[in-house]
């Protein structure tokens, strides 16, 4: 092949790469619009896969204590109504009633009327009636379904990337630094240091209620805004504005009058839109009659029946629900 011929193909080889340094080098856009375009693409999230770590210490009003460390993953499906998640915990816990130590694996699925749960594991370094051979045995790998005007909260948990949740994430923060770009998942995002801005968090929050109908309190969200804090970290994709992860530690946030907890959480967020379907189990059992309807023993700060007493209980009640105490 001759020069002249081997010229054109050179010189667009040369074009496309002064064109792709061009594009990699374009300058960033303010920080104000960036944060608006992720709040309109998080508007169109109607699904998506995320999986993070978990880290929480809980206190409450009589002087108990819960820390532990959990790993998650799972998918939300239509528009964040539905949630499937796996989470793998360590707990350590200091309060009567309850094992000092337990870890465990639980699958989850929130819709808006159903809760749906499946034990993996679940084991304690001391003997307990929650993790006493028969019920594990008898709980484990069946799904269990609870049914419940409630049951659908799980959607609305802050480590779920819930669409509602993204927009939030966008909209209410103030940047405290912008550190540039970054490689995430093979994707260019911009990185920013964040905080909440408790002015824009409450009309976000009250506009949110009044979209879905709902009473918002707005003394109680006031009180906790003024006792806690929230710093933390997003990573926003710099072509189509999707949040690709999220970081926050919250520190001193108020159960009500139960006591207060810190949490500090990473979530990546991907497949958006594109995530695998959520398909609802058709063998669930009811659980509502082996745990009772009345879940008040487990608010932070109640202290639990003791060990014998709970396990009596437990075997009691899915002995008369008909539920097998089999050996795992």
């Amino acid at each position: 092949m001759s020069l002249s011929s081997r010229a054109p193909s050179s010189a667009l080889c040369l074009v496309s790469l002064l064109l792709s340094a061009c594009a990699s080098s374009a300058p960033a856009l303010p920080v104000e619009d960036v944060l608006k375009n992720a709040a309109r693409a998080g508007q169109g999230i109607s699904s998506a896969s995320f999986q993070g770590e978990v880290t929480f210490d809980v206190t409450t009003s009589n002087g108990h204590s819960f820390q532990g460390i959990a790993n998650l993953e799972g998918e939300i499906q239509d528009g964040g109504t539905h949630i499937h998640s796996i989470i793998d915990a360590d707990m350590h816990m200091d309060a009567p009633g309850v094992p000092t130590t337990l870890a465990g694996e639980i699958e989850v699925i929130a819709t808006p009327l159903e809760t749906f749960l499946r034990l993996h594991s679940l084991s304690s370094e001391e003997d307990h009636p929650l993790t006493h051979p028969d019920v594990i045995g008898a709980l484990k790998n069946q799904w269990w379904v609870i049914a419940d005007e409630s049951a659908g909260d799980l959607a609305l948990l802050p480590v779920t990337p819930d669409p509602a949740v993204l927009q939030a994430q966008a909209e209410v923060v103030s940047v405290l630094r912008d550190r540039g770009f970054a490689a995430i998942r093979g994707r260019r995002a911009y990185h920013y240091e964040t905080s909440i801005d408790h002015e824009k968090l409450t009309l976000f929050l009250v506009e949110l209620a009044r979209e879905r109908g709902e009473v918002f309190d707005l003394a109680g969200l006031t009180e906790e805004l003024a006792s806690s804090a929230a710093t933390g970290e997003l990573w926003i994709d710099a072509e189509t504005f999707v949040l690709h992860r999220v970081q926050w530690t919250v520190t001193s946030l108020p159960l009500g009058t139960s006591g207060s907890s810190t949490f500090s959480f990473t979530i990546d967020i991907f497949d958006h839109n594109h995530a695998p379907p959520i398909e609802l189990p058709d063998n669930a059992v009811p659980l509502d009659p082996i745990i009772g309807t009345d879940a008040s023993i487990l608010a932070p700060g109640t202290d639990l029946p003791s060990a014998s007493a709970l396990e009596e209980q437990i075997i009691e009640k899915m002995l008369q629900e008909g539920v097998p105490l089999t050996l795992p």
